[in-house]
């Protein structure tokens, strides 16, 4: 990654220096209240099952409702919607914040906010993969993706380990408050965006209405003739089964087996976001084109570093291990997102992007509940062994695939879509 080409991208394209502003400023709120919602669940139940529960709840939004708001990303104003969507997201965070201020003690609403929270994500994000590549010139995606992964994850190392100071010395009210107002700072710098939507095509000159379902037809249509999307598509669904210990038992892990508070957490949960910081700028700096291979051998280095963490025997070295991990992490998705991006016509990616986040979340809100179960009945460690043994079985199921071992990326071109969508020719410049 080039830091002058980073800088020539910021400063000679607003429309992509405000979005990277935006979600920096959000992802830095959100894991203030990652870090207040997972402790504060775990602290009041001390059940893994019942912080896998909150994750359930987080996940199902996006199996049940990703299609359609990928239809509607593809009709619809993104801007406007991305706009509404941080708007929606501010509200609900203050509501909470508020909640607890007035010493709820119930936890139903935690799960509550979490899925409605969730569900405003689910609506905001095909508007933004389709914005994203509607901002960044197709020869600049790579660079684009490695900073915005950076960035992303430079908020979770200084919001993790700033969350999780707040919440071990003044509580969740003023970590969840917090996040509210990052959610508001994104709505604004999302509103200075200048940003005219591509012309979009008449699906047939006969029929110029389709149903939600018939649009989310032609996306699946266009997914099942571009089958190497489908197989990384795949394994990242069995990736994210092995990923559960990582998001649901870290505070078991953290309070039960090191022993340590939630600042302990923080810097835990931080350690991965330094992994992947240093990875998407080690990614971003080499010319990355055997996509497929990358990504196998990152599940590999996944696998590794979740039997570190495993085995840990201080939390220093587990931490060693959630940096290891946050390494192999951003080194298979950036090179794939990559992939994704210059495969997909613009008229298909919001459709296209919810149908791949819901296969590869399919699994996740029975892998939550029944990792949380694991983990009340193994322990942590045993739980992040086995989600090890996992992530080395999907690394082999990769290799085993010639098309996806030797995908390069700088064979592909992007394809039309299976046919046209619907739509006026341009939206206006808002």
């Amino acid at each position: 990654m080039n830091p002058r080409a980073l800088l020539n991208l910021l400063q000679g394209n607003p429309g992509i220096r405000r979005l990277w502003i935006a979600e920096t400023s959000s992802s830095f709120g959100d894991y203030f209240f990652q870090i207040a919602m997972m402790w504060l669940i775990y602290t009041r139940t001390g059940s893994g099952f019942a912080t896998g529960l909150m994750l359930v709840v987080a996940v199902l939004p996006l199996v049940i409702l990703g299609p359609v708001f990928g239809v509607v990303a593809d009709r619809w104003n993104r801007k406007r919607i991305m706009q509404i969507a941080n708007f929606l997201q501010a509200l609900l965070a203050a509501c909470l914040a508020l909640a607890l201020l007035f010493g709820m003690r119930i936890l139903w609403p935690l799960y509550v906010i979490t899925a409605l929270l969730e569900t405003t994500n689910v609506v905001y994000s095909p508007a933004r993969a389709g914005i994203f590549t509607d901002l960044v010139p197709p020869d600049q995606l790579l660079n684009a993706n490695s900073l915005f992964s950076t960035s992303r994850q430079g908020a979770r190392l200084v919001g993790s380990v700033s969350g999780g100071l707040v919440m071990a010395t003044l509580g969740p009210v003023p970590a969840i408050g917090f996040d509210a107002l990052m959610y508001l700072c994104a709505a604004f710098f999302i509103t200075r965006i200048s940003y005219r939507k591509p012309p979009v095509l008449e699906p047939d000159p006969k029929n110029l209405k389709l149903s939600g379902w018939q649009e989310f037809a032609l996306g699946w249509r266009w997914l099942r003739q571009h089958p190497v999307i489908l197989i990384l598509t795949t394994i990242g669904m069995l990736s994210n089964v092995a990923l559960g210990p990582a998001n649901v038992l870290a505070p078991m892990l953290i309070r039960t087996t090191l022993h340590s508070s939630a600042a302990g957490l923080g810097v835990f949960d931080a350690a991965i976001g330094l992994g992947i910081m240093v990875g998407g700028l080690v990614i971003g700096s080499l010319s990355i084109q055997r996509v497929g291979l990358v990504f196998c051998c990152a599940l590999s280095l996944e696998g590794i570093a979740m039997a570190v963490v495993a085995w840990a025997p201080t939390l220093a070295v587990a931490d060693l291990g959630n940096f290891v991990f946050g390494f192999g992490l951003v080194s298979a998705n950036v090179p794939a997102s990559t992939m994704h991006q210059r495969l997909v016509p613009g008229p298909m990616r919001g459709r296209v992007s919810s149908i791949t986040s819901m296969i590869s979340g399919f699994a996740i809100p029975i892998t939550y509940g029944g990792v949380g179960w694991l983990g009340d009945i193994v322990g942590a460690r045993g739980s992040y062994a086995g989600a090890a043994l996992l992530l080395g079985g999907c690394m082999t199921l990769g290799l085993l695939v010639h098309s996806l071992r030797s995908l390069n990326l700088a064979r592909l071109e992007p394809g039309p879509p299976s046919r046209p969508e619907p739509g006026p020719n341009y939206e206006a410049q808002i």
